[in-house]
Formats: C-alpha cells, structure tokens, sequence
C-alpha cells in the first residue's frame, strides 16, 4: 500500500544545509523582488494571504517543527504559490547563515512564544543581541514587525532594543491577523494585542557566518575495539554517541553532537580503510554546514585514534 504525502510538492522547500551560504534569493526565486522574512509561521495562514495579496513580492518562511511546515507545503500546493520558499532552522541559525546584510526589506513574527517563567526567559526571542542581528539583515529602510498578546513580554523586547539601531513603536491593536493563536486568545476573552514595529536608523554590521573547508585526517593504524572518545566542552559542545563497526568493509561510523551557539548539528564521522591507511572524514549522505565545530569532532577522532599508536 502507497502512503500518500501529506504535502502536495516539495518544491518550496529549501534544503539550504546544501546551498551556497549566504543564499542568493534572487536566484533561487528567479527574480530579483522584495524579500520578506516570517519567523514562526506556524500553520502558514498569514503567510499563504500576504504572499497572495502580494505576489510581486519574495517571501521566506522559518520554522522548526515538521507538522507546521507539513501544512504550509500543502497550502501552498493547494494556491498555487510560487513565491513562498520554507526553510527549517532555528531562527537565529537562519538570520547567521542564510541572509546576507542588508537582504530583507522586512521581517516580522507573530505570536512569539513569550517564555513567561523567568527560567525560562534565555529562550527567548528578540534578545538585544538577536535584535542587533535582524538589523543586520535589514536594508536600511526595513522594518520588524512583532504581534504579541503578552504584555510583559512587549516590555522587555521594547527594552532589549536599546543598543539595536532599530526605533520602536508600540500601537495596540484588536484581532487582526486570524492565526491560530489570535483566535486562541480571542475566544479567551483577549480583545487587544500589542504590535511593534522597528523601523532602521542605522546599520550594524554583523557578518554573516562562513563555512570552512574541513580537513579530513590519515592514520596507519586503527583497533575500533580499543578506541575511547571524550567530547570537548571549551567552545564548540561536542558530544559523542555511539558507534557501529563493520569488520568486512573495514569502516567504522561514529554519531556526533556538535552545539555552537544555536546551531545543533547531528552527524555521522566515517574511519574507513582505503589501502594502507584508515580516512578519517564526514560519512556521505551527511547534511551538515562545515563549521569549526565540525572539524573539532574530526580532530577529536584523529587524536583519539593516535593515542592507540602512542
């Protein structure tokens, strides 16, 4: 039995691990137009509107849960869309690597999680910092948008924009935007949100993160049975998790965390045999961003295995 896809095409998602970063939207649009950023789409309803209402512009949608992107893959399917791209990533990684300066003509995010516990609160969006890297992002007449139905919340991303180069304007406003959340709250009794806009003074430069060429390693010798592998916490986070050999094929695959900064990456590190020598590298098929945090884990393999030889 053939199980049907819950989408309609895979077309507007984008598997930007694979791309050239930053990305170049005007290419992968196939125009150069506005570039609008939704960060937290949820099911995708005023994003599918605004790029209908709005065809003349580029729009990008971040979010990090599959069931959400599920849905907005299946409504555009069902519109027609073509100026709609998803991106699954965690939406600081995404402004780091994926946008250029000065790219977005604007951004906006509705309904953020407020992380209302004071433990909680490092999670939260809209940082001073994180404001200081949509500036960023933004061409130098772009603007945030941030629709919150928590006070609080509003006050502390009103006060975390010192320092952003971004000015703020607070208007509150009734229902508007017919979201999940929106109506959640509606039928709650809520009937006034609160709306911030940023509008850019001036720019801060804040470069975007560049990929590395990794160096793979080379060892005489190799006992998978006797290797031992400690992670590294001093930067890069590395975490090793387990390992498979395969003794006919003479290879050896390790799984690897590596946590830097926002970027969480989960891959696979092959020892393989070629001739005389064993390659240490990443296993192919890996979607990975080559990074510092990556080559950590491949040296921290090759001087576990050298330790065998010492």
């Amino acid at each position: 039995m053939q199980v049907k896809p819950k989408y309609i095409s895979l077309e507007p998602f984008l598997p930007w691990f694979q791309l050239p970063k930053p990305i170049s939207w005007d290419k992968v649009f196939g125009r150069s137009s506005p570039l609008v950023l939704e960060i937290g789409f949820g099911r995708g309803e005023y994003l599918v509107r605004r790029a209908l209402d709005e065809p003349y512009k580029n729009f990008v949608g971040i979010e990090i849960g599959w069931i959400s992107i599920r849905k907005l893959l299946r409504s555009i399917g069902k519109h027609g869309i073509k100026n709609i791209k998803v991106i699954q990533a965690d939406a600081r990684v995404a402004l780091e690597w994926v946008f250029a300066q000065k790219s977005l003509s604007m951004i906006y995010s509705l309904f953020p999680c407020p992380w209302p516990k004071r433990r909680h609160q490092k999670h939260r969006l809209f940082s001073r910092d994180f404001l200081r890297l949509v500036n960023s992002r933004l061409q130098m007449d772009g603007k945030l948008m941030v629709v919150t139905d928590h006070m609080a919340y509003c006050h502390w991303i009103l006060a975390q924009s010192q320092g952003s180069g971004l000015a703020p304007e607070l208007e509150r406003i009734g229902p508007s935007f017919a979201t999940k959340y929106e109506k959640k709250w509606t039928q709650l009794g809520q009937k006034e949100f609160f709306r911030l806009i940023f509008r850019k003074l001036e720019h801060i430069e804040v470069p975007e993160r560049g990929e590395i060429s990794l160096k793979t390693h080379r060892v005489r010798a190799f006992s998978p049975e006797k290797l031992t592998l400690r992670g590294h916490k001093d930067g890069a986070v590395v975490e090793f998790k387990e390992m498979l050999y395969d003794p006919l094929r003479q290879k050896t695959m390790i799984r690897a965390l590596v946590v830097e900064g926002p970027l969480r990456q989960d891959f696979w590190v092959q020892v393989v045999k070629r001739g005389d020598q064993w390659i240490i590298g990443p296993a192919k098929g890996c979607s990975l961003v080559p990074t510092q945090g990556v080559q950590r884990v491949l040296d921290l393999v090759f001087e576990a295995i050298s330790s065998q030889q010492a």
